[in-house]
């Protein structure tokens, strides 16, 4: 993934420049057949978490380093709006909130795990704290018996 957003990033150049700074941008492969996935990223956000079915989180900062994915496994990808959110509404952590979320809706859909995830985030929040962009998108691995190699998404 990071050879594609580095030629994106050279094709696209000025027009991911804005007044407030630079965009961000990050680009998830899945293979589901292979049940793999990498991630890269031009700056610090979004933000790639790997909720892994065992219930361990688990950021993937690594630009292009391959991991192995289980059914029922869910890669989060959220801003920095969301991840501000929920420090200042809950103090946690989006993977503390996630870690929780994932023990919750264990074997629901990923709208569900999105649900509850952002419930998390609404609960304490005022209208005056949705300033930033608070953007979740939620994209699990189903089990065997949904079929194999899909992959579900919520955001």
């Amino acid at each position: 993934p990071r050879a594609l957003l580095m030629r994106l990033d050279r094709v696209l150049g000025s027009m991911l420049r804005r007044e407030s700074g630079h965009t961000s941008l990050a680009l998830v492969r899945i293979d589901p057949q292979a049940r793999t996935c990498a991630m890269a990223r031009i700056g610090t956000w979004p933000q790639v978490l790997l909720l892994r079915t065992n219930g361990t989180v688990e950021e993937l900062a690594d630009q292009d380093r391959e991991r192995t994915l289980e059914a029922g496994d869910s890669l989060v990808i959220l801003t920095d709006g969301i991840a501000k959110l929920l420090e200042r509404s809950s103090g946690e952590s989006p993977a503390e909130v996630l870690r929780r979320a994932g023990q919750i809706v264990k074997a629901e859909p990923a709208a569900r795990l999105h649900d509850e995830f952002l419930a998390t985030a609404r609960a304490a929040a005022r209208v005056s704290d949705m300033g930033d962009d608070i953007t979740t998108v939620i994209l699990r691995l189903l089990p065997a018996e949904a079929g194999t190699g899909q992959v579900e998404s919520a955001a």
